[in-house]
Protein backbone atom coordinates (compact mmCIF):
# COMPACT_ATOMS: atom_id res chain seq x y z
CA UNK A 1 0.00 0.00 0.00
CA UNK A 2 1.41 3.15 -1.08
CA UNK A 3 2.03 6.28 1.04
CA UNK A 4 1.11 9.77 0.13
CA UNK A 5 3.06 12.81 2.28
CA UNK A 6 1.81 16.00 2.61
CA UNK A 7 3.04 19.43 2.85
CA UNK A 8 2.77 21.06 6.38
CA UNK A 9 0.20 23.61 6.88
CA UNK A 10 -0.09 26.59 9.00
CA UNK A 11 -3.19 27.03 10.90
CA UNK A 12 -2.81 30.48 11.78
CA UNK A 13 -6.51 31.27 13.58
CA UNK A 14 -5.51 28.49 15.96
CA UNK A 15 -1.63 28.77 16.56
CA UNK A 16 -1.30 25.16 15.09
CA UNK A 17 0.92 23.63 12.55
CA UNK A 18 -0.25 21.08 10.83
CA UNK A 19 1.56 18.40 8.91
CA UNK A 20 -0.09 15.16 7.53
CA UNK A 21 1.98 12.47 7.61
CA UNK A 22 0.37 9.56 5.49
CA UNK A 23 -2.68 8.86 3.59
CA UNK A 24 -4.06 5.50 2.34
CA UNK A 25 -6.65 4.85 -1.02
CA UNK A 26 -8.99 2.54 0.51
CA UNK A 27 -7.96 -1.00 -1.02
CA UNK A 28 -10.07 -2.71 -3.57
CA UNK A 29 -11.57 -5.36 -1.62
CA UNK A 30 -12.85 -2.41 0.38
CA UNK A 31 -15.06 -1.49 -2.47
CA UNK A 32 -17.96 -0.05 0.84
CA UNK A 33 -15.21 2.37 2.73
CA UNK A 34 -14.71 5.53 1.76
CA UNK A 35 -11.98 6.62 -0.58
CA UNK A 36 -9.18 8.84 0.23
CA UNK A 37 -9.11 11.18 3.06
CA UNK A 38 -6.99 13.78 3.33
CA UNK A 39 -6.92 16.63 6.29
CA UNK A 40 -6.02 20.12 6.27
CA UNK A 41 -6.39 23.35 7.98
CA UNK A 42 -9.82 25.48 7.97
CA UNK A 43 -9.86 28.87 9.88
CA UNK A 44 -9.30 27.94 13.55
CA UNK A 45 -9.97 24.28 13.50
CA UNK A 46 -9.65 20.94 11.10
CA UNK A 47 -11.14 20.02 7.83
CA UNK A 48 -11.22 16.49 7.36
CA UNK A 49 -12.47 15.15 3.20
CA UNK A 50 -12.47 12.02 1.83
CA UNK A 51 -14.73 10.31 -1.28
CA UNK A 52 -17.74 8.95 -0.89
CA UNK A 53 -17.77 4.30 -1.50
CA UNK A 54 -19.05 3.77 -4.88
CA UNK A 55 -21.16 1.04 -6.29
CA UNK A 56 -22.31 -0.37 -3.04
CA UNK A 57 -26.27 0.92 -1.80
CA UNK A 58 -27.42 0.96 2.03
CA UNK A 59 -25.37 3.51 2.98
CA UNK A 60 -26.22 5.21 6.02
CA UNK A 61 -23.63 7.27 7.70
CA UNK A 62 -20.23 7.66 8.11
CA UNK A 63 -18.72 7.84 11.72
CA UNK A 64 -15.29 9.57 11.85
CA UNK A 65 -13.35 8.80 14.58
CA UNK A 66 -10.25 10.83 16.29
CA UNK A 67 -8.38 8.42 18.36
CA UNK A 68 -4.62 8.84 19.67
CA UNK A 69 -1.80 6.73 18.29
CA UNK A 70 0.26 6.42 21.42
CA UNK A 71 -2.58 4.90 23.89
CA UNK A 72 -5.35 4.14 20.89
CA UNK A 73 -7.79 6.37 23.20
CA UNK A 74 -10.67 7.60 21.17
CA UNK A 75 -10.66 11.45 21.26
CA UNK A 76 -13.69 12.38 19.37
CA UNK A 77 -16.37 10.91 17.34
CA UNK A 78 -19.03 12.11 15.41
CA UNK A 79 -21.76 11.37 13.10
CA UNK A 80 -22.03 12.37 9.55
CA UNK A 81 -25.10 12.36 7.01
CA UNK A 82 -24.87 10.87 4.14
CA UNK A 83 -24.32 13.76 1.15
CA UNK A 84 -21.88 14.99 3.00
CA UNK A 85 -18.21 14.36 2.58
CA UNK A 86 -16.50 16.84 5.00
CA UNK A 87 -16.64 17.38 8.75
CA UNK A 88 -14.85 20.23 10.86
CA UNK A 89 -13.00 19.89 13.83
CA UNK A 90 -12.85 22.56 16.37
CA UNK A 91 -8.71 22.10 17.93
CA UNK A 92 -9.90 23.06 20.90
CA UNK A 93 -10.49 18.90 21.86
CA UNK A 94 -7.34 18.20 20.07
CA UNK A 95 -5.04 20.91 21.96
CA UNK A 96 -3.57 18.31 24.19
CA UNK A 97 -2.24 15.98 21.34
CA UNK A 98 0.89 16.30 19.60
CA UNK A 99 -0.30 13.23 17.11
CA UNK A 100 -3.67 11.92 15.96
CA UNK A 101 -4.95 9.67 13.76
CA UNK A 102 -8.15 10.10 12.21
CA UNK A 103 -10.54 7.30 10.44
CA UNK A 104 -13.57 7.50 8.44
CA UNK A 105 -16.01 4.77 8.27
CA UNK A 106 -18.96 4.06 6.12
CA UNK A 107 -21.79 2.86 8.03
CA UNK A 108 -24.69 0.18 6.26
CA UNK A 109 -27.83 -0.60 6.99
CA UNK A 110 -27.85 -3.88 8.82
CA UNK A 111 -24.94 -2.66 11.00
CA UNK A 112 -22.18 -3.54 8.41
CA UNK A 113 -19.07 -0.53 8.90
CA UNK A 114 -16.37 -0.13 6.65
CA UNK A 115 -13.35 1.38 8.28
CA UNK A 116 -11.34 3.47 5.79
CA UNK A 117 -7.27 3.71 6.00
CA UNK A 118 -6.08 6.13 9.06
CA UNK A 119 -4.38 9.39 8.03
CA UNK A 120 -1.96 10.18 10.66
CA UNK A 121 -1.44 13.91 11.58
CA UNK A 122 1.01 15.62 13.49
CA UNK A 123 0.38 18.91 15.36
CA UNK A 124 2.69 21.35 16.71
CA UNK A 125 1.44 24.39 19.32
CA UNK A 126 2.12 28.36 17.69
CA UNK A 127 1.96 30.87 20.67
CA UNK A 128 -0.97 32.03 22.48
CA UNK A 129 -3.70 34.67 21.99
CA UNK A 130 -1.12 37.92 23.53
CA UNK A 131 -2.92 38.64 26.57
CA UNK A 132 -2.48 42.76 26.34
CA UNK A 133 -4.27 44.74 23.80
CA UNK A 134 -1.96 47.64 21.58
CA UNK A 135 -2.74 51.42 22.67
CA UNK A 136 -3.40 53.79 19.99
CA UNK A 137 -2.88 57.57 20.65
CA UNK A 138 -2.41 60.63 18.88
CA UNK A 139 1.06 62.07 18.40
CA UNK A 140 1.94 65.47 16.35
CA UNK A 141 -0.69 64.56 14.42
CA UNK A 142 -0.01 61.13 13.52
CA UNK A 143 -1.97 57.50 14.62
CA UNK A 144 0.65 55.58 17.04
CA UNK A 145 0.67 52.76 17.98
CA UNK A 146 2.46 50.73 20.98
CA UNK A 147 2.97 47.57 21.81
CA UNK A 148 3.70 45.68 24.64
CA UNK A 149 7.55 43.57 24.25
CA UNK A 150 7.57 40.07 22.83
CA UNK A 151 7.91 37.43 24.61
CA UNK A 152 11.48 35.54 23.84
CA UNK A 153 10.01 32.76 21.24
CA UNK A 154 8.44 35.37 19.34
CA UNK A 155 10.46 36.51 15.46
CA UNK A 156 7.93 38.91 14.38
CA UNK A 157 4.65 40.74 14.37
CA UNK A 158 1.53 41.51 12.31
CA UNK A 159 -0.45 44.50 13.22
CA UNK A 160 -3.92 44.90 11.78
CA UNK A 161 -5.28 48.84 11.75
CA UNK A 162 -8.79 49.37 11.67
CA UNK A 163 -10.32 52.74 10.12
CA UNK A 164 -14.53 53.03 11.33
CA UNK A 165 -14.28 49.49 12.16
CA UNK A 166 -13.12 47.93 8.93
CA UNK A 167 -9.96 46.34 8.06
CA UNK A 168 -7.47 49.22 6.82
CA UNK A 169 -3.91 48.31 6.83
CA UNK A 170 -1.73 45.77 7.64
CA UNK A 171 1.91 45.86 8.54
CA UNK A 172 4.46 43.04 9.73
CA UNK A 173 6.85 44.10 12.37
CA UNK A 174 10.15 42.72 13.72
CA UNK A 175 10.03 41.57 17.39
CA UNK A 176 12.22 44.28 18.54
CA UNK A 177 9.81 46.84 17.38
CA UNK A 178 7.38 48.11 19.66
CA UNK A 179 5.89 50.80 17.99
CA UNK A 180 4.48 52.26 14.49
CA UNK A 181 3.30 55.46 13.35
CA UNK A 182 0.76 56.32 10.73
CA UNK A 183 -0.83 59.48 9.01
CA UNK A 184 -4.67 59.88 9.57
CA UNK A 185 -7.24 61.77 8.20
CA UNK A 186 -10.38 63.71 10.73
CA UNK A 187 -13.60 62.70 11.09
CA UNK A 188 -12.42 58.67 11.05
CA UNK A 189 -12.51 56.73 14.15
CA UNK A 190 -8.90 54.09 14.38
CA UNK A 191 -7.99 51.21 15.92
CA UNK A 192 -5.62 48.01 15.74
CA UNK A 193 -4.94 44.43 17.01
CA UNK A 194 -1.82 42.27 16.48
CA UNK A 195 -0.84 38.52 16.01
CA UNK A 196 2.76 37.70 17.59
CA UNK A 197 4.72 35.13 14.74
CA UNK A 198 6.92 32.45 15.62
CA UNK A 199 9.08 29.91 13.62
CA UNK A 200 6.10 27.51 13.72
CA UNK A 201 3.03 29.78 13.11
CA UNK A 202 1.05 32.90 14.46
CA UNK A 203 -0.97 33.40 17.18
CA UNK A 204 -4.83 34.38 17.78
CA UNK A 205 -5.27 38.26 17.03
CA UNK A 206 -4.99 39.84 20.25
CA UNK A 207 -7.80 42.00 21.19
CA UNK A 208 -8.59 45.75 19.61
CA UNK A 209 -7.56 48.61 21.07
CA UNK A 210 -9.92 50.80 22.53
CA UNK A 211 -11.01 53.23 19.63
CA UNK A 212 -9.07 56.78 18.78
CA UNK A 213 -11.49 59.38 17.31
CA UNK A 214 -9.63 61.76 14.99
CA UNK A 215 -11.54 65.19 15.44
CA UNK A 216 -10.66 68.21 13.65
CA UNK A 217 -8.67 68.79 10.89
CA UNK A 218 -5.00 67.24 10.64
CA UNK A 219 -2.41 68.60 8.55
CA UNK A 220 0.77 67.40 6.87
CA UNK A 221 3.21 66.60 9.06
CA UNK A 222 6.56 68.69 9.21
CA UNK A 223 9.49 67.78 7.03
CA UNK A 224 12.10 66.13 9.36
CA UNK A 225 15.16 66.99 7.63
CA UNK A 226 16.30 69.40 4.93
CA UNK A 227 19.92 69.60 3.19
CA UNK A 228 21.51 72.65 1.06
CA UNK A 229 24.38 73.70 -0.75
CA UNK A 230 24.90 76.37 -2.78
CA UNK A 231 25.62 75.81 -6.77
CA UNK A 232 26.47 77.22 -10.04
CA UNK A 233 23.01 79.88 -10.33
CA UNK A 234 21.46 79.17 -6.73
CA UNK A 235 21.32 77.01 -3.74
CA UNK A 236 20.40 73.35 -3.82
CA UNK A 237 17.70 71.69 -1.58
CA UNK A 238 16.82 68.53 -0.15
CA UNK A 239 14.02 67.64 2.18
CA UNK A 240 12.40 64.16 3.97
CA UNK A 241 9.02 63.73 2.88
CA UNK A 242 6.33 64.95 4.74
CA UNK A 243 3.19 62.61 5.81
CA UNK A 244 -0.10 62.92 4.85
CA UNK A 245 -3.13 60.90 4.51
CA UNK A 246 -2.68 59.17 0.54
CA UNK A 247 -3.48 61.51 -2.21
CA UNK A 248 -3.92 64.48 0.66
CA UNK A 249 -0.07 66.07 0.33
CA UNK A 250 -0.15 68.14 -2.16
CA UNK A 251 2.83 70.50 -2.41
CA UNK A 252 5.99 71.70 -1.30
CA UNK A 253 6.88 75.69 -0.66
CA UNK A 254 10.73 76.33 -0.56
CA UNK A 255 12.17 79.62 0.40
CA UNK A 256 15.66 80.28 0.58
CA UNK A 257 17.23 83.57 2.99
CA UNK A 258 20.39 84.82 2.57
CA UNK A 259 22.23 86.93 4.98
CA UNK A 260 19.05 87.92 6.23
CA UNK A 261 17.00 89.05 2.98
CA UNK A 262 14.97 86.75 0.86
CA UNK A 263 16.61 85.88 -2.12
CA UNK A 264 14.63 82.72 -3.74
CA UNK A 265 11.99 80.58 -3.68
CA UNK A 266 10.09 77.16 -4.92
CA UNK A 267 6.72 75.35 -5.21
CA UNK A 268 6.98 71.90 -5.93
CA UNK A 269 4.30 69.05 -6.28
CA UNK A 270 4.04 66.24 -3.28
CA UNK A 271 6.07 63.73 -5.11
CA UNK A 272 9.40 65.89 -5.77
CA UNK A 273 12.03 66.37 -2.55
CA UNK A 274 14.79 68.06 -4.06
CA UNK A 275 14.77 70.94 -6.14
CA UNK A 276 17.71 74.14 -6.92
CA UNK A 277 16.14 77.57 -5.88
CA UNK A 278 17.67 80.29 -7.94
CA UNK A 279 19.37 83.28 -6.55
CA UNK A 280 22.46 84.82 -4.94
CA UNK A 281 25.35 82.41 -4.82
CA UNK A 282 28.25 82.75 -3.16
CA UNK A 283 29.47 83.51 0.71
CA UNK A 284 27.10 83.99 3.12
CA UNK A 285 24.80 82.41 5.86
CA UNK A 286 21.67 80.49 3.79
CA UNK A 287 18.43 79.83 5.92
CA UNK A 288 16.24 77.62 3.84
CA UNK A 289 12.17 76.72 4.93
CA UNK A 290 10.31 73.99 3.84
CA UNK A 291 6.48 73.89 4.52
CA UNK A 292 3.94 71.30 3.32
CA UNK A 293 0.66 71.81 2.30
CA UNK A 294 -2.44 69.46 1.62
CA UNK A 295 -5.41 69.54 -0.34
CA UNK A 296 -7.28 70.86 1.67
CA UNK A 297 -5.68 73.87 2.78
CA UNK A 298 -3.96 73.11 5.69
CA UNK A 299 -0.24 73.38 5.83
CA UNK A 300 2.36 71.86 8.25
CA UNK A 301 4.37 73.71 10.57
CA UNK A 302 8.00 75.25 9.41
CA UNK A 303 10.94 73.35 9.07
CA UNK A 304 14.30 75.41 8.47
CA UNK A 305 18.02 74.71 8.22
CA UNK A 306 21.13 77.25 8.21
CA UNK A 307 24.28 76.70 6.66
CA UNK A 308 27.22 78.31 5.62
CA UNK A 309 28.22 79.19 2.17
CA UNK A 310 30.68 80.02 -0.29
Amino acid sequence: MQLRPFAPLAVVGAGLLVMTLASHPASADDAGAPGEVDVASAGAGLLVTWQAPGGVGGLTEYDLVVTDPATGERVLERSVPVGTTQASLATDALRGLSDLSVVVASEYAGGQRFPGAPVRVSMTSGPAKPETAPTVRLEAGRLKVLLPDAPAEVTGRVVQLFRDGAAWSTVSLKADRTALTRAVAAGHRYAASYQDVTEAAASPSSEESADLVVKGAVGPTAVRTIKLKTVVGGVRVRWSAASAPVGELQEYRVKVVKDGTRVGDALTSASVQTVTVPGSTGEGVYAVTVTAKDSSGRTSSTTTAVAVGG
